[in-house]
């Protein structure tokens, strides 16, 4: 190709010094040249590890929190949290339950069927929505929306526990109740 010096465009460059690609590394200098304090300072560089407190240090500062202020699993949290869980676990079984259901009782061939041939809906649309109330496994599916509705409910109970308490105002005692 005209123009090409030849380098692999999609590999990754590796960095050296201060951040500069390695490509870019003049390498050494040229015999009549002799080396510089910059040239010597940029030989004697390094890169530094993280500090072991770096990633905490990161997420602490995206999030604004302070360590006192990070949520704890109380008994409250730990249940609704179970819940949370258990009943996902749930949704996921009747989902199961459901799919087998439309393919066992004939509505998935049904609705391939009205797909393929849209004349036998428009002939006779409403033996043909007949057929599919037939056919649907409503049982199935009102259980999978409930356990649906109860992973949402738990979600929503457990993100209420765990959401810190409103601030007392300044200058007023905070009383309980009121």
């Amino acid at each position: 190709m005209a123009g090409d010096t030849g380098g692999d465009r999609g590999a990754p460059q590796r960095m050296t010094g201060l951040g500069r690609p390695e490509h870019d590394d003049p390498g050494p200098a040229p015999a009549g040249d002799a080396p510089d304090d910059v040239d010597r300072l940029y030989a004697r560089l390094s890169p530094l590890p993280a500090p072991r407190t770096f990633v905490a240090d990161v997420m602490l500062a995206v999030h604004g929190a302070r360590p006192e202020a990070v949520a704890r699993l109380g008994p409250r949290e730990a249940a609704w949290a179970l819940a949370g869980v258990v009943s996902l676990v749930l949704a996921a079984l009747l989902a199961f339950v459901a799919g087998q259901a439309l393919v066992s009782g004939g509505t998935i061939d049904l609705l391939s069927a009205i797909a393929g041939d849209t004349g036998v809906f428009a002939a006779a649309p409403g033996i043909t929505l007949l057929a599919l109330a037939d056919a649907f496994p409503w049982i199935e599916t009102l259980a999978l929306l409930g356990t649906l509705l109860l992973v949402a409910y738990c979600a929503r109970r457990l993100g209420r526990a765990l959401a810190p308490g409103p601030a007392p105002l300044a200058g007023r005692r905070a009383t309980r109740g009121v």
